[in-house]
């Protein structure tokens, strides 16, 4: 059985559409938050910067193609198994913060 849900963290600097929210007319990505940040230059900017938690989204087959693309990284074991995916150590992605974390890539 497919869940309902799925938990993702975004990967470097794709934007993956927050399908419910663009269809609301809301501009908003997985694992995403506009706010201020720091550009490639060092320069002050506002843009889509990954967030430090994963975020829930409903089970859609384009997060699943998203993930398997390496645009969206799963946050849990049961969204990897509904992705299917793995960590190659058996730990769920949540264990590895080091993979999302991508603040030094200037998104």
């Amino acid at each position: 059985m497919m869940p309902k849900k799925l938990r993702f963290y975004a990967v470097g600097t794709g934007l993956v559409p927050d399908i419910d929210a663009q269809d609301a007319g809301i501009r908003r990505y997985v694992g995403r938050k506009f706010g201020p940040m720091k550009g490639p230059d060092g320069e002050d900017r506002h843009g889509f910067a990954p967030t430090d938690k994963p975020q829930e989204v409903p089970f859609h087959h384009e997060y699943v193609a998203e993930a398997k693309a390496g645009h969206l990284r799963p946050a849990d074991e049961e969204t990897a198994r509904a992705c299917g995916l793995e960590c190659s150590d058996g730990k769920p992605a949540d264990a590895h913060p080091e993979i999302h974390d991508v603040a030094s890539e200037g998104a």
